[in-house]
């Protein structure tokens, strides 16, 4: 892996005509999926957004019982606007979220763009973004049937990153300050991008102590003015949203500690995988700090790394995490060795076939294929007393076979396995991404 040469000005965003044509296609091809869906193919998270929304409207407070919001608060007031839009347009809560968050995947999509052109200028990124983003199952599924808001939060993990490389490159203040903007939006929106604070560090060294002061208030008093007003609210909110890790027992180390029955252990890792991770960022940001540099994908490929480590070793999981590293990964595709595209072809091929299967059958994912069954045959499965069509009973009973935690687990055990060889190649990738000091890094500055 070798630094590129700063490049010439890319020509704008909306005078490629590749980045339309990936748009357009990203566009019909999730019109498609809503439109050939019944309106009732969608996730418990979705769900839990239409119960909040009848709870603010009725003028609860959704902090509390029985209502359970362990985000930020960027999300409630996302949220609070999608329903207000709802009511002045007439169009219904779930157009205007779906709506809302193709236009938060159409950012993340521009700027990933953006960012794989700077980093592999000469790579043939339509037939990559078209295959890794546009047309790929697993974001459609997600977007359109899971509903979570994980597209806005990369819309800010995103221009965070091209900042940052910018910065890599040029050396300017500037770059960095909007880097670290970018990175407290972010943690604003959802906490796992705490988890990307060591990159803030990476050559920051140079800059003035004022400057470096600036960057930590732009990324952490926002997110700590935010995270008050939730206290204010509901001080047990405030617990749930900084202690949140997903659910236990469903996915990885958790999920095969469930299958053998031990749950003192899964208690035990609960508690210590908090500990492992505040290690990991203190390490990273000590190593930063002390100059250890990385090439300009080197940053991107970290930041892949760090974002699979969380679903693959964290102590909870939940299905849409795996969109934190979906434009990660093609940003990466065209920069790295063969072994590695190897690599991600194959990760991508299982995550497909692992998340088509969960998201037909599975109630609390949407199970699509039931519900265009029941759709077909004039059935709705809200109402519905009795059912005697023997089609139908079969998937239901087949869905409720798989949607123990044991047989969730299991079916996960190749996606698991999958994302093991995805972070361990990475890690031993990162190992040749440092940059000699010097080559082609901008001329130290001194503090003042």
């Amino acid at each position: 892996m070798t630094l590129r040469a700063p490049l010439a000005a890319e020509t704008p965003w909306w005078k490629d005509p590749r980045l339309w044509i990936v748009l357009v296609v990203a566009w019909l091809a999730r019109a498609a999926f809503l439109w050939l869906m019944p309106q009732a193919v969608y996730s418990d998270d979705t769900r839990s957004w239409l119960d909040q929304w009848s709870a603010m409207q009725a003028g609860r407070n959704i902090l509390v019982p029985p209502y359970y919001l362990p985000y930020p608060p960027l999300w409630i007031q996302c949220i609070f606007a999608m329903g207000k839009i709802s009511v002045m347009t007439g169009l219904s809560f779930l157009t205007v979220l779906h709506v809302t968050l193709i236009a938060f995947e159409t950012v993340v999509i521009v700027v990933s763009w953006r960012l794989a052109g700077m980093l592999a200028p000469e790579a043939r990124r339509l037939p990559l973004f078209l295959v890794g983003i546009s047309l790929n199952p697993v974001v459609i599924l997600l977007v359109c049937q899971h509903g979570q808001f994980d597209t806005l939060m990369m819309l800010w993990v995103m221009p965070m990153l091209l900042a940052f490389v910018r910065f890599n490159r040029s050396g300017e203040a500037v770059d960095w300050l909007t880097g670290c903007l970018f990175l407290g939006l972010a943690i604003l929106t959802k906490t796992v991008p705490l988890i990307l604070a060591p990159l803030a560090l990476h050559a920051a060294r140079r800059l003035p102590w004022k400057t470096l002061f600036l960057g930590g208030a732009l990324a952490f008093v926002p997110v700590v003015l935010g995270m008050s007003v939730i206290y204010v609210l509901s001080p047990q909110a405030m617990g749930n949203t900084l202690g949140f890790r997903g659910m236990a027992g469903w996915f990885g180390v958790t999920g095969i500690l469930g299958i053998l029955g031990d749950a003192d252990s899964i208690r035990g890792y609960q508690l210590f995988y908090p500990f492992a991770a505040l290690a990991a960022v203190a390490g990273l940001s000590l190593a930063f700090w002390l100059r250890w540099k990385l090439a300009d994908s080197g940053l991107v490929l970290l930041a892949l790394v760090l974002m699979v480590s969380v679903p693959l070793w964290g102590p909870g999981y939940s299905p849409q995490y795996i969109y934190w590293a979906i434009p990660l990964a093609v940003v990466c595709f065209p920069c790295l060795d063969v072994n590695w595209r190897r690599l991600t072809i194959g990760v991508f091929i299982v995550a497909i076939a692992t998340y088509v299967f969960e998201y037909a059958i599975l109630y609390s994912h949407g199970w699509f294929v039931i519900n265009y069954v029941a759709a077909g045959q004039g059935i709705d499965l809200k109402t519905a007393k009795e059912i005697t069509d023997p089609t139908l009973l079969g998937l239901l009973r087949f869905s409720l076979v798989w949607s123990d935690q044991a047989h969730q687990t299991f079916c996960r055990l190749p996606w698991f396995f999958a994302l093991i060889g995805f972070f361990g190649y990475g890690i031993v990738l990162l190992r040749g991404a440092q940059r000699k000091s010097g080559a082609g890094e901008p001329a130290a500055r001194g503090r003042k």
